[in-house]
């Protein structure tokens, strides 16, 4: 989507589709759940902030908002609704989406301190409502059942099958 390239094989005279026009652009956010979710969301966005990696402020901005996601003071639009006005103090250009991609999803369910896990599925769950983002995430079909369970997080899924690494076959239910 960055390239916005087609995958190798799916023939160069299809468009490139329009919802995804201005995927360039985006802001693509990328993280693994591990134990601490709702830490692992504020630290993707914060790197977009330009902080330092060891600088206090940063740190005590993700304290700040890994505390105010988990009382449920505040919301994913409100994370994004800061990183948009971060971008406008540094002088960048508003992204016009945001891309999440939880990678590994399964740490969710296998790994994740259990108040944080239910928090980040309601913050993910609604913040899909907000038309400037859109999620994905893996999860290995082991995992299925603790999706299921999910009502939050399987109440808004879609699901793509992705064949195993080496077929070049793709099917969507």
């Amino acid at each position: 989507m960055k390239r916005q390239d087609w995958p190798e094989g799916a023939g160069e005279t299809a468009a490139w589709p329009r919802a995804f026009g201005e995927s360039r652009q985006w802001c693509f956010l990328r993280l693994n759940p591990g134990i601490e979710p709702l830490k692992a969301l504020v630290e993707t966005f914060l790197e977009t902030w330009g902080f330092d990696v060891g600088d206090a402020t940063r740190l005590k901005r993700r304290n700040e908002w890994v505390q105010l996601l988990l009382d449920g003071e505040a919301k994913l639009a409100d994370l994004i609704d800061e990183t948009e006005r971060r971008y406008a103090e540094l002088g960048q250009p508003k992204p016009p989406a945001f891309f999440l991609y939880i990678d590994q999803g399964e740490e969710l369910y296998a790994h994740a301190e259990r108040r944080q896990a239910r928090r980040f599925s309601e913050l993910v769950a609604h913040g899909l409502s907000d038309i400037r983002i859109t999620a994905l995430m893996s999860l290995r079909t082991d995992f299925f059942g603790e999706l299921q369970n999910d009502e939050m997080l399987f109440g808004v899924h879609r699901q793509i099958n992705v064949a195993p690494c080496g077929k070049r076959s793709y099917v969507r239910s």
